[in-house]
């Protein structure tokens, strides 16, 4: 890992803090599933998708519920912590963006492929929960 991407890092935990900090919905659970994905994020080479599986997130996060997971993992979506592109697929994973506008790190020069999940957002139905929040 160069300087830069543990500089980014640090501003990626400074400012996830100090939004979390003034946020009510955030509790210990939504930061303990954020330090794990962070942590998978880090060893991934800090690359915006990383792939994930609630299987190694699950025990690196230490919840034992799979619906506090999926809660938790909404939650940070929505509330634009982390964009989130579920698989439904166990073994595909699905994909995570620390990379985003609210953190304070996007990049507006690339396309991670924004377009296509707004798109497939506004097709999907209403009642289906499509995590985004970028």
């Amino acid at each position: 890992m160069q300087n830069g991407d543990k500089l980014m890092g640090c501003a990626v935990l400074e400012r996830f803090f100090e939004m979390a900090n003034h946020d009510p919905v955030i509790d210990a659970g939504h930061i303990a599933l954020f330090m794990a994905l962070y942590t998978i994020w880090q060893s991934s080479g800090s690359t915006s998708p990383f792939t994930i599986t609630s299987a190694v997130v699950l025990p690196l996060a230490k919840i034992s519920s799979r619906t506090t997971y999926h809660s938790k993992m909404s939650d940070l979506a929505e509330r634009g912590y982390i964009g989130y592109q579920a698989s439904y697929y166990g073994k595909t994973g699905s994909k995570v963006f620390i990379e985003n506008r609210r953190l304070g790190n996007y990049d507006n020069n690339k396309d991670h492929g924004r377009e296509k999940e707004v798109a497939e957002k506004e097709e999907r139905p209403a009642d289906h929960r499509r995590l985004g929040g970028l």
